[in-house]
């Protein structure tokens, strides 16, 4: 069985509470523009370490802010319990998670990943590993406590680090010397950083000091625990194109906006200033899958795969997760779909099967900044 360890962090100095000016979003949802906000709120920002300019070294930005005591390495090892607040469609929501080490699985039977990868980011990870030897981020992990046995870890006092990152999560950091090893005889799937726990599998089979990950760790039945959908747009349809080609799959119908609810089986479509309601055919089982009628599932095999016969393409398609103005979508289809649940998410995993990339967007993310992990 893998193992849950205490380990000493690296972050910020509780000095500079609140950490509005300094917390960011993971590598991996900054853009250009974002990243020039970070820069501007603080000099010392998460930006310059996680998504470092060419000319940076995220190894020597950490060395020189110890050194400034702009980030501090705690001088006894914990466990690092994590509160998340947020508003999420009018309701104020609190997901509870602490950060922890685990044993990497290299067999990943015990860490069990939710969705297929693609090689060039996890290559891209595991050569940042190599140079900084350290988790920068933590890769976000789902635990399932029917029995409540590791709420033991939530019975803290001591705040230590605090701040909202300007989308608006609301961040709290505390200490606990408990030990997580309650939390050990269980399963673990991957909710997001798929790449960068497959780096880390293939870091720990080259070097000695990768037996341990960093992770943040939340309760797959959370009430804060929130997925939103992965919704798409396939750009560059040609002009050819038959609408009518879905019909051999799906069940079609008009509708006048997005606003119609989604039910069992159905998503909608956005096509030249028109919408569709589809419904996949309850009669058309081409495929041995029983999460056919899961949106992820339905976008790979049939839209991409026997629809638009291509493969996934980022050049061509785009993930969104809101509402978006689909009056200048020239050229371009998009497909809204129901989000896939926690508890899906957690059945897939544990029945050996794997989502297609990108199927699922964990909301909020786990905001980079709070802790840093010197692989020893």
């Amino acid at each position: 069985m893998v193992e849950l360890k205490k380990f000493r962090g690296i972050g910020y100095s509780s000095e500079l509470n609140p950490l509005d000016d300094y917390l960011t979003l993971p590598f991996d949802e900054i853009d250009k523009d974002l990243k020039n906000k970070y820069l501007k709120r603080n000099p010392y920002n998460f930006v310059r370490i996680n998504l470092p300019d060419k000319h940076e070294n995220s190894l020597k930005t950490i060395y020189e802010w110890m050194n400034k005591k702009i980030l501090k390495m705690d001088k006894e090892e914990h466990i690092y319990p994590y509160i998340q607040k947020f508003f999420f469609n009018g309701r104020m929501f609190e997901r509870k998670a602490f950060f922890s080490l685990i044993s990497v699985d290299q067999s990943f039977k015990e860490i069990i990943p939710h969705e297929r990868i693609f090689q060039a980011p996890k290559n891209e990870r595991l050569e940042l590993m190599k140079k900084v030897q350290m988790d920068i981020e933590p890769i976000f992990f789902l635990y399932n406590d029917i029995n409540g046995k590791c709420a033991y870890l939530f019975n803290f006092t001591k705040k230590i680090l605090w701040g909202e990152e300007p989308h608006g999560i609301n961040n709290e950091l505390y200490v606990s010397d408990d030990d997580p090893g309650e939390c050990n005889n269980m399963k673990f799937v991957i909710a997001d950083g798929h790449h960068r726990y497959s780096a880390a599998v293939d870091f720990s089979k080259i070097n000695e000091k990768g037996r341990y990950v960093m992770g943040v760790f939340v309760n797959v039945n959370d009430p804060g625990l929130i997925i939103l959908p992965s919704n798409k747009i396939v750009k560059n349809i040609p002009n050819d194109f038959n609408i009518d080609s879905f019909e051999n799959y799906f069940e079609m119908e008009h509708i006048n906006s997005t606003e119609k609810t989604i039910g069992s089986k159905e998503f909608i479509l956005v096509y030249k200033n028109k919408y569709y309601l589809l419904k996949l055919k309850d009669n058309f089982n081409f495929v041995n899958n029983k999460y056919m009628d899961l949106g992820p599932v339905i976008f790979n095999e049939i839209i991409l795969n026997k629809i638009f016969k291509m493969e996934y393409d980022f050049d061509r398609i785009t993930t969104f997760h809101n509402t978006l103005n689909f009056e200048n979508l020239k050229n371009s289809m998009a497909f809204i779909f129901n989000p896939v649940t926690p508890n899906i998410v957690w059945d897939i995993s544990l029945n050996g099967e794997k989502l297609p990339q990108k199927s699922t967007y964990f909301y909020p993310k786990i905001i980079s900044g709070l802790r840093i992990y010197k692989k020893e």
